[in-house]
């Protein structure tokens, strides 16, 4: 695993830590201890705090792996945006715009090119709008969180894929 990716993975458990308090924190422990076969300081629990230890440890499990599933989009989409040169930004207001852009929060993702019209975004945009619905923004409002000129893709469609197929103009 990448150094860049491990910190992002343990910043992310340390949040996680964080925000569940100090009972969460301990059935962790504990299902770490049971499954390590460490004593866990204690009398055994009973069947049902068992089951529930088993459901918390699943859970657990299951965030820690989707955490390192994004952490690994993030590094692959981070590279793909080093190769090409482009600016992805994950909305996070509304977008909305006179031209029938109408997205929420979190609804689209923005992809801008530093060349303008001699990039590769612009050479790709025939093909985005086609396979993604791509969609131009001119962001004209001061303080806009996508200011100048955007391509907005809908969030259901995977950055990396979006970026490949950039990369390939």
């Amino acid at each position: 695993m990448a150094p860049a990716r491990v910190r992002d993975v343990a910043r992310q458990a340390d949040h996680a830590l964080l925000v569940m308090g100090e009972e969460g924190r301990a059935k962790i422990k504990r299902a770490y201890q049971e499954a390590h076969g460490l004593p866990t300081g204690g009398q055994e629990p009973t069947e049902a705090e068992q089951g529930k230890q088993a459901e918390d440890a699943k859970a657990v499990a299951a965030a820690l792996a989707k955490t390192e599933a994004e952490a690994e989009e993030r590094h692959v989409v981070d590279g793909l945006q080093t190769e090409t040169g482009i600016t992805v930004r994950v909305s996070t207001g509304a977008v909305r715009s006179k031209r029938g852009i109408n997205f929420a929060a979190g609804g689209c993702f923005g992809l801008q090119d530093p060349k303008g019209k001699e990039g590769a975004l612009y050479r790709s945009k025939d093909e985005l709008k086609e396979k993604y619905g791509a969609k131009f923004f001119n962001g004209t409002r001061p303080g806009s969180e996508f200011a100048g000129s955007w391509w907005l893709i809908p969030s259901r469609y995977d950055r990396e894929e979006v970026l490949k197929v950039v990369s390939r103009y």
